[in-house]
């Protein structure tokens, strides 16, 4: 039996087989710290290589750093970085939470206080697919959202095996979970990227813990079955 409240995570198995969840959505308009989000432009789709030269990384990666570097000047400023994509944004950022002490080495695990200058966070569809999946994605196209144009848009696979380890080492302070790509959330166990409780830290309880303003939605996963397969 799983029971962790605090975690809004639930399993009970004489009920139903399944998981409950709860997934946040930030409000990034009514929130404390100052939003840094990836500039975006209202240019037409032309192809998945256009638009990844449009949203080219090393834009992304020159305001992680210009970010970063501005946080050096005053002590007030809070700054949380939304939707990194890039692994050179990972490694910016941790740099500075190494020189801020927030890793633990012998956890190999970063422990960010709520009152940190800078958080960062990804987005789910950065955590599950990279460019090789874009033929699916184009097939995942919806009227609000097309997948295939993610912004940024997902990257190289080794930008996708970084953000999942820093996901993993609690570096990101969240997963931004847009209605509607709950639907997914299910391959992070498939893919066995993340445990069920490090899930529900990162897409509930983590933008909590650091203030956050947003909606909160409720939803299920089953709960794997592995007797068949042996």
């Amino acid at each position: 039996m799983w029971h962790a409240d605090s975690t809004q995570i639930r399993y009970y198995p004489w009920w139903d087989d399944a998981f409950h969840f709860s997934y946040f959505v930030p409000d990034f308009s009514l929130t404390a710290p100052e939003i840094i989000t990836i500039p975006q432009t209202n240019s037409p789709y032309t192809g998945y290589d256009a638009w990844v030269h449009q949203y080219n990384r090393e834009e992304e990666i020159s305001l992680v750093q210009s970010s970063i570097e501005s946080l050096w000047d005053t002590l007030t400023r809070r700054v949380h970085i939304a939707g990194i994509s890039c692994a050179e944004s990972v490694d910016l950022i941790s740099e500075y939470y190494r020189l801020q002490w927030y890793h633990d080495d012998q956890m190999n695990q970063y422990q960010i206080p709520t009152e940190a200058p800078l958080t960062a966070s990804t987005t789910l569809r950065h955590i599950l697919w990279c460019e090789k999946d874009k033929k699916f994605l184009w097939k995942k196209d919806t009227q609000w959202v097309p997948y295939y144009a993610t912004c940024p848009p997902v990257r190289f696979p080794s930008d996708l095996r970084v953000l999942q380890q820093s996901a993993r080492m609690n570096m990101l302070l969240g997963i931004e979970v847009m209605p509607r790509d709950e639907q997914f959330l299910g391959e992070i166990f498939q893919k066995q990227i993340l445990t069920p409780f490090q899930l529900s830290q990162l897409i509930y309880y983590r933008w909590k813990q650091f203030w956050f303003s947003g909606e909160k939605y409720d939803f299920s996963l089953p709960f794997p079955n592995f007797s068949e397969a042996f």
